[in-house]
């Protein structure tokens, strides 16, 4: 080492040595979790972002929830312009015209991969896919039923404590990568974060998938008994 002049290159790489060990156990333990889903990622990255929650990241920086409460506490107030209601209404008009200024603007071919390194953007996607794939199966399944008990039924399934049940079947809390602060130590946040991921998970797998490979993964979490899976799996378009 004196000789060559490394010694201090060899040090830094081995104080990588933790972080990549993690890394390569980290990805053993996905395996498993390939085995209790029933499906095998071909982008890892992508479930483990599914994994990751806000708060994995925010512990090497500021919280900008704590910022935010700290300037809120020392009294200072967002500003108000003119009339209040006013004001709300030009933003709801803002909001539309500018997401359909965005829309109407040229594209490109290729998808461009988001920064954000948590899995909240999957959570919004999974959230929709979970709601259609139950919408569409009770639709069929009660064909009697009017839009206010279809609304229900639809809430009881979609609802977080129910998702939460669905996670800890996956023991999805093993596989979370979240910060071990005191956001998530209560027993009802862990639950509300572990729900979240589910539908990250929901999101993940119809993004690399297909929609019918998250039906199957949530019809088989859904019910334990075989005759109902298969009823929920493979729903009668007609009652006769």
């Amino acid at each position: 080492f004196w000789k060559t002049g490394i010694r201090s290159d060899v040090c830094q790489h081995a104080m990588m040595l933790p972080v990549l060990t993690h890394h390569i156990r980290y990805h053993q333990c996905l395996m498993h979790l390939d085995k209790l889903i029933g499906y095998t990622f071909q982008d890892r990255c992508l479930l483990q972002l599914a994994m990751t929650h806000p708060s994995h990241h925010l512990n090497f920086g500021m919280n900008p929830d704590h910022a935010r409460n700290s300037l809120s506490n020392c009294g200072i107030r967002q500003p108000k312009y003119g009339d209040r209601k006013v004001h709300h209404m030009h933003m709801r008009k803002k909001g539309i015209n500018t997401l359909i200024n965005i829309m109407s603007r040229l594209g490109q071919d290729d998808p461009t991969p988001s920064r954000i390194n948590h899995n909240e953007r999957l959570e919004f996607l999974g959230d929709a896919v979970v709601e259609f794939l139950t919408s569409v199966h009770l639709y069929y399944l009660f064909p009697s039923l009017e839009e206010g008990g279809l609304a229900t039924y639809r809430t009881a399934i979609v609802q977080n404590q129910h998702l939460a049940m669905l996670a800890k079947k996956l023991e999805l809390d093993r596989f979370m990568l979240y910060a071990h602060g005191p956001d998530l130590c209560r027993e009802s946040d862990l639950r509300h974060a572990m729900a979240n991921c589910f539908e990250a998970l929901i999101g993940a797998v119809y993004l690399e998938g297909s929609l019918e490979e998250a039906k199957q993964l949530f019809g088989r979490l859904l019910f334990n008994d075989p005759d109902l899976r298969e009823v929920w799996l493979n729903y009668p378009l007609h009652p006769l």
